[in-house]
């Protein structure tokens, strides 16, 4: 029976030694399942954290892919990126300055200011982008070129020694020398594509004459090539190129007459029978005290030897009156009326008499060698 009753207690405790045993792996196993659920819901929540903003990601790539859209279709962008992508970055902030947008029906004009700068000679060139609304096609002029960009080698006295040594003829005027963008609308006139130029002219009339022809030659202003020497007409300078003493003197231009015309219609027509009748004002400005007044002649059968005839002047030549009328003395400020009467008469031909406000821009009216101007087209 001792030995029985052993038995049973060394059972007992190991039963109960297994139990506890039992115990412990579960709670064990407990902790783990606890720790691992804990484990796995922390990470649902950094898995749902983590699509959230990915989510919101996606929704700021897509807006800044509309923006981006926007941005491309809009004008000054388009037009920017245009030269940008051929000068760079820098080069465009160091020489465009001053953008401006002029919408219009079919397409958007954008213009910027295009900085030269060689030695002492500095200028700002337009450079015009036209972008069509309906279609890609974008029109630019102006827009400088690979191989064509600053630092030029060129100076402007340089650039005249090239081309005079080419045969650029001398005048008995200044020559006029600038850079400007060259749209190669002259076959075989430059050798490449359209590029920015000096371009030297020698005038063959004063420079007070209201139309002058000058010969010109083109100097490339990177390699210093001279591309062509040849002839062309030329018009003659506005008020806001001579409206201080010392612009006038550097062109050689002692003052000038003034006409400022009324508003006037395009086209006039008169019938027949009938009159057209204007005034108009006519102001010497004076920058020579030895020059203190003008002989102005108001007829209109004078001829300008200096402006470029049409045949309908001489038609209205006919036809017009001026009053007051021949050889007048205007002194340094000083303003006439002159009323200008075109008449129709009943026993010329046509019922109509139709022509152009511009035929009348100073018809029959002159100096011996001061610069006349007109406000006519403007």
């Amino acid at each position: 029976m001792a030995d029985s009753s052993l038995a049973i207690k060394a059972f007992a405790i190991i039963m109960a030694i297994a139990f506890i045993s039992s115990a412990l792996m579960l709670i064990d196993t407990n902790n783990k399942y606890l720790d691992l659920t804990e484990s796995f819901n922390a990470q649902n929540t950094e898995i749902a954290q983590l699509q959230s903003k990915l989510n919101q990601t996606q929704t700021s790539l897509q807006n800044l892919n509309a923006t981006l859209t926007t941005l491309e279709k809009n004008p000054l962008v388009k037009a920017s990126m245009m030269i940008i992508d051929v000068v760079g970055l820098d080069y465009f902030n160091k020489y465009f300055h001053d953008p401006t947008i002029y919408p219009d029906v079919n397409f958007t004009r954008v213009e910027y200011k295009y900085r030269i700068e060689v030695g002492e000679y500095t200028a700002d060139e337009r450079v015009t982008f036209y972008v069509y609304h309906n279609q890609p096609h974008v029109f630019k002029y102006g827009a400088p070129v690979e191989g064509n960009l600053q630092p030029f080698n060129v100076t402007k006295g340089e650039a005249v020694q090239l081309a005079v040594s080419s045969g650029l003829p001398p005048s008995d005027y200044p020559l006029e020398t600038k850079i400007y963008w060259d749209s190669n609308t002259d076959a075989g006139q430059l050798p490449s594509a359209a590029k920015y130029v000096w371009e030297i002219r020698s005038w063959s009339g004063p420079p007070w004459a209201r139309n002058r022809n000058f010969v010109y030659a083109l100097v490339d202003p990177v390699t210093g090539e001279v591309y062509t020497t040849s002839g062309r007409g030329g018009n003659s300078y506005v008020e806001s190129q001579i409206d201080t003493p010392e612009e006038a003197a550097a062109l050689g231009i002692d003052g000038y007459v003034k006409l400022d015309y009324p508003d006037l219609p395009d086209q006039i027509q008169i019938v027949r029978g009938g009159n057209f009748t204007f005034t108009l004002t006519a102001t010497f400005t004076s920058y020579n005290p030895n020059k203190p007044y003008v002989k102005l002649y108001v007829d209109p059968q004078y001829r300008d030897p200096y402006r470029i005839q049409s045949n309908m002047a001489d038609i209205l030549r006919g036809l017009f009156s001026y009053e007051p009328e021949g050889s007048l003395t205007l002194r340094d400020g000083e303003t006439v009326n002159i009323t200008a009467t075109i008449r129709f008469p009943n026993d010329e031909v046509g019922q109509v008499f139709l022509f152009h406000h511009w035929a009348l821009d100073g018809l029959g009216i002159g100096t011996d060698d001061i610069l006349v101007l007109s406000d006519i087209g403007a």
